[in-house]
């Protein structure tokens, strides 16, 4: 165990010169040897060896591999013959309809179509069961259980509008907005997913079958209706993918209201699981992969409860609702905090890749941005929604919008929002690594700006004109505290942090929280010369000043709450300086020295974490308690006075005041975020000793950023 002392931490420091990340003193830099060896190698040469042949490197398979083991078929693997046109009763094709949905929401998360999809062997089999293409003997089987129609009518046109919905859902996902074996699995094997098919041809294969279930007097009334409902979600499901959300939002809607019923139906209309020697139990073979072109070993898929699909599909429809309310708003700060929240609340699962890919296409489709504007219609929301003042009044001073001058600013905005907004639809965990390399982007606006403003004369200007100039690089720069902001705090959502990095990220934190603090008043000031305070902009910057302060006082608090425990800690000043210096390296590139301008807010400074550690294990009038208690009130009286604000007349879709000035219709959303943080106040308040910390547990599934102190460690 160490416990390293500040002063002597910070002596060390004293000695160093450069602080670039170190490899430490046991290693040896050997990339010279690599590249003089290779020197007179010629690209895409190979060294031979002798006894050792490119198919023996090839052929160097890990022993126990499990793709060496997929053609192997042991006694439990073995199932009954299957026959695509052996009659179902009614019920085991509900059953295997409710199982396919299944395996497709399986698919949608995260895995392999050979593992989930492509198990149903009716897809693999779908000439077969074209009623068109029957062979003549079967045509003489009558079975009044078992109606024919039952596979060729109705579960045929069921599987092309599973395979149509899937090859909708992968151009989607193929567009690039979700990672390919990350976010989803993107290999078909080979396998037809009906691509040539029109959607058109699907619905009306649907709406056939439908008919004929209507009709028909060969199936029992309650299983036509439960067969029915599922037909019409695969339909409403299927137009739903084939609809663009900004060409008829109204029929988008109703098509989604619609969807939203039929699900709540096929809720309740729960269907049994048929006996082991039922026909409906060979029509899905887990195996299947040993039969497709595909390298991926065989892995079982274990289905959850089907009360689990429904739930997924659920959170699909929300996905679709939250799209449809996104696309009414054509204000970008809207869309950064939807985005921002759903990534904060704990009770908010991580919508399915299909959704996520469909709202970054929905933001920008590579052309238009919400379908309407061009990508330099970006540049003015960015400084209208954070100063609230329009563009072109700024442009105005360097020669107007698009010109010389301002050309690489208005490029490197558009640059910089486009992936900032689509990024907050990412993973989060890829969220994260995109916002590390986007703060050197928002740096590089601010450098623009920065340099910009020097060259013009401002004895011409009036002092609103100046304060106006003068703000414009604050707003990159603010919005890069942001990200720097969201980067700290999200590895605690991630659980990266070790037990000796936990202080000096709220350390840091707090310090980046501190100086956008001082930039917002800075704004906030100019705000009001300019006379704006009626405006979003103004009232969301209103709301980030004072729950910033709140945020701030918590990191600070928890910073001394650590720094004065009883954990010991189990690395060296050395190792933990080489730590985070690899941690936080995203504020060391070497990039920043192309810049005119220094970088703000990075490096982190070393000496003064240590100098503060110092002096927060020497005070002790200021318990971190007063910290969370008058984060608490802060935070307690933004609430009451967001809660109370009266309706503007820029009030959102649904009338009511928005918490902040750009949150719209998630108003309750953004006050959960304040509740949470304020019973975590509460909770850590409780903790009046340093010998209460062990009993700190960081979940992020109960909290935001913070630890909660577990039921024994409560007084």
């Amino acid at each position: 165990m160490f416990n390293f002392n500040p002063i002597n931490a910070i002596n060390s420091l004293a000695m160093d010169v450069d602080y670039e990340i170190p490899g430490g003193d046991e290693f040896r830099d050997i990339t010279e040897l690599f590249a003089q060896a290779s020197a007179a190698m010629h690209s895409e040469q190979m060294i031979m060896m002798d006894g050792f042949s490119l198919h023996d490197a090839m052929s160097a398979l890990e022993i126990g591999e499990p793709r060496l083991d997929t053609g192997m078929t042991i006694g439990t693997q073995r199932k009954q013959p299957f026959n695509p046109l052996t009659p179902l009763l009614p019920e085991e094709l509900c059953w295997i309809i409710d199982r396919s949905i299944s395996y497709e929401m399986e698919w949608h998360t995260s895995n392999q179509l050979v593992h989930t999809v492509f198990t149903l062997l009716y897809i693999h089999h779908f000439q077969e069961i074209d009623p068109d293409m029957l062979p003549y003997a079967h045509l003489l089987v009558r079975d009044p259980d078992r109606p024919l129609e039952l596979v060729t009518v109705v579960l045929r046109a069921y599987v092309s509008g599973l395979l149509k919905s899937c090859d909708l859902a992968w151009r989607e996902l193929v567009k690039g907005g979700v990672n390919d074996t990350e976010d989803w699995q993107a290999d078909k094997c080979e396998v037809s997913l009906l691509e040539g098919w029109p959607v058109k041809a699907a619905i009306a294969r649907l709406k056939e079958a439908i008919g004929w279930l209507m009709n028909t007097t060969k199936v029992p009334s309650n299983w036509r209706d439960a067969l029915t409902l599922r037909l019409e979600f695969r339909l409403s499901l299927l137009k739903l993918q084939e609809n663009n959300v900004f060409h008829d939002p109204a029929t988008f809607r109703q098509l989604l209201f619609d969807a939203r019923g039929l699900l709540s139906h096929i809720k309740v209309s729960t269907v049994p699981a048929p006996p082991e020697n039922s026909p409906a139990h060979t029509a899905f073979d887990p195996y299947v992969a040993r039969r497709l072109n595909t390298f991926m070993p065989i892995r079982v898929v274990e289905l959850p409860p089907q009360e689990e699909t429904w739930v997924k599909l659920q959170d699909w429809l929300d996905g679709w609702e939250e799209l449809v309310t996104l696309a009414k708003i054509g204000d970008v700060s809207t869309w950064n905090i939807v985005g921002n929240l759903c990534n904060l609340l704990p009770t908010i699962s991580l919508r399915p890749a299909y959704v996520r890919s469909s709202t970054q296409s929905a933001f920008f489709d590579g052309i238009l941005v919400l379908n309407q504007y061009p990508s330099t219609w970006l540049v003015d929301r960015f400084f209208f929604e954070t100063l609230g003042v329009h563009y072109n009044r700024i442009a105005t001073f360097f020669g107007g919008p698009g010109s010389t001058r301002m050309r690489d600013v208005e490029r490197s905005i558009i640059k910089t929002i486009v992936p900032h907004i689509r990024g907050q639809w990412f993973n989060p965990p890829r969220r994260r690594r995109h916002f590390a390399k986007e703060i050197f982007e928002w740096h590089v606006v601010y450098d623009i700006l920065s340099i910009i403003i020097t060259d013009l004369d401002y004895s011409t200007l009036s002092s609103r004109d100046s304060a106006l100039v003068l703000a414009s690089p604050l707003i990159p720069l603010y919005h890069r505290f942001s990200c720097m902001r969201e980067i700290i705090l999200s590895g605690f959502q991630l659980e990266l942090y070790s037990a000796n990095e936990k202080d000096f990220a709220y350390w840091y934190a707090a310090k980046i929280v501190e100086d956008q603090l001082n930039l917002l008043d800075k704004i906030i000031g100019v705000q009001v010369l300019l006379s704006v305070q009626e405006t979003e902009a103004h009232q969301e910057l209103h709301f980030q000043r004072v729950f910033l302060t709140a945020l701030q006082i918590m990191c600070e608090a928890m910073f001394s709450l650590l720094v004065k425990s009883d954990v010991p800690r189990t690395q060296s000043w050395s190792q933990t300086r080489m730590n985070l210096m690899r941690r936080y390296k995203w504020a060391f590139l070497e990039r920043y020295d192309d810049c005119e301008t220094l970088p703000v807010g990075s490096p982190p400074r070393l000496r003064e974490y240590l100098f503060d550690m110092s002096e927060v294990i020497d005070d002790e009038l200021n318990p971190p308690s007063e910290g969370f208690s008058l984060a608490q009130s802060i935070l307690s009286g933004l609430v009451e006075s967001e809660s109370n604000k009266p309706v503007p007349v820029f009030a959102g879709p649904s009338g009511r005041a928005c918490v902040g000035g750009w949150a719209a219709d998630w108003r309750e959303e953004r006050l959960k975020v304040l509740h949470i943080l304020i019973e975590t106040c509460e909770n850590i308040g409780r903790v009046k000793d340093k010998s209460s910390c062990p009993k700190l547990k960081w979940d992020p599934k109960k909290s935001l950023w913070f630890p909660l102190l577990e039921e024994s460690g409560r007084e």
